[in-house]
């Protein structure tokens, strides 16, 4: 991730930690290579009708609000689906770390903080230390 769209203005990512790659499934990569041929590698792959940037508020309006309503849940936002894909990092067991850098947090603390209650409280199994006690 290299420009954030805030207040309708491209614009780097709100701190070094939010500049990062995020891995993707390669059917995806496939499928943007397509939209990017033939552009200047700076160009926008999403753009409005008039090929400006996107507006949030008419991505939100047109898009995201009408598509959550039709799948059953209407309080859904863009930040629910950055919520979704990190309980679902969590689930697939990934380490707080990796959390946090797919997440451009500034610290795994604070991705704790966020994310925390989503973790297991249990401690797992006991630690083989590997040697007897006498």
């Amino acid at each position: 991730m290299r420009r954030a769209i805030v207040n309708g203005q491209l614009t780097a990512p709100k701190s070094r930690h939010g500049r990062r790659a995020i891995p993707i499934n390669p059917d995806l990569v496939a499928r943007l290579r397509t939209l990017k041929t033939g552009r200047a590698e700076t160009a926008l792959l999403f753009r409005g009708a008039q090929g400006a940037v996107l507006r949030p508020g008419n991505l939100r309006y047109r898009v995201l609000i009408p598509a959550a309503h039709r799948a059953g849940v209407p309080w859904a936002r863009f930040h629910t689906l950055r919520h979704t894909c990190a309980a679902m990092l969590i689930d697939a067991g990934a380490s707080p770390l990796r959390l946090q850098r797919w997440m451009g947090h500034h610290s795994a603390a604070f991705t704790l903080d966020t994310y925390g209650h989503l973790l297991g409280d249990d401690l797992g199994p006991h630690l083989e230390l590997g040697f007897e006690m006498r």
